[in-house]
């Protein structure tokens, strides 16, 4: 029996060792990957509704892009209708 004991000792402990270091280089492998952010999870579906809501947002502010742009022109259009081309005082505003 005593012939044996080394070489079983052989067989079950180089494997046994083998397992052991593998998982823990998997482990630090996995964590270094998590850290540098190499694996992001896959971007979801966009939401209708969501989808809906932007479209709105972004008519929305075309909107009042274009309101801004004509709000200039008539600011520019009253400072030239001014003699001297007083830009201190504003235009009439309506209520």
């Amino acid at each position: 029996m005593s012939d044996w004991t080394p070489v079983v000792g052989i067989v079950v402990g180089i494997p046994a060792i083998g397992f052991a270091i593998r998982m823990v280089v998997r482990s630090i492998a996995d964590g270094i990957v998590r850290i540098k952010g190499g694996s992001r999870p896959p971007l979801a579906a966009p939401d209708p509704a969501q989808t809906r809501r932007i479209a709105q947002l972004e008519a929305e502010l075309a909107s009042l892009h274009d309101e801004v742009g004509r709000l200039t022109a008539v600011e520019r259009f009253y400072a030239q209708l001014k003699p001297g081309g007083g830009a201190s005082e504003s235009p009439p505003r309506s209520v």
